[in-house]
């Protein structure tokens, strides 16, 4: 599981162009790893909060700077749990 988590963090890391739908699917591919344990519950709810407010920020005019810091935000909160994954 640590090799394939490995992978996406690093895919989640060199997302750049069309950024949200490129998160998006990484997100995806986490919560597809980690769906058949129920030891990670806290962790796909988060995932699955972090596709929602990009689908939030998605939707924002291009250019505004919330849709920006948003991304970042989310982003940084998807490479925090991959790492807190690769730890347990």
């Amino acid at each position: 599981m640590n090799n394939d988590l490995l992978v996406l963090k690093n895919k989640v890391n060199e997302v750049i162009y069309n950024p949200f739908i490129n998160l998006k699917d990484r997100v995806k591919e986490i919560k597809k790893i980690i769906a058949d344990s129920d030891i990670y519950k806290d962790e796909l709810a988060k995932l699955n909060t972090a596709i929602a407010s990009l689908d939030e920020f998605e939707n924002l005019p291009y250019g505004n700077l919330e849709r920006i810091k948003g991304f970042n935000k989310i982003k940084s909160k998807v490479l925090k749990i991959i790492s807190d994954l690769m730890n347990s």
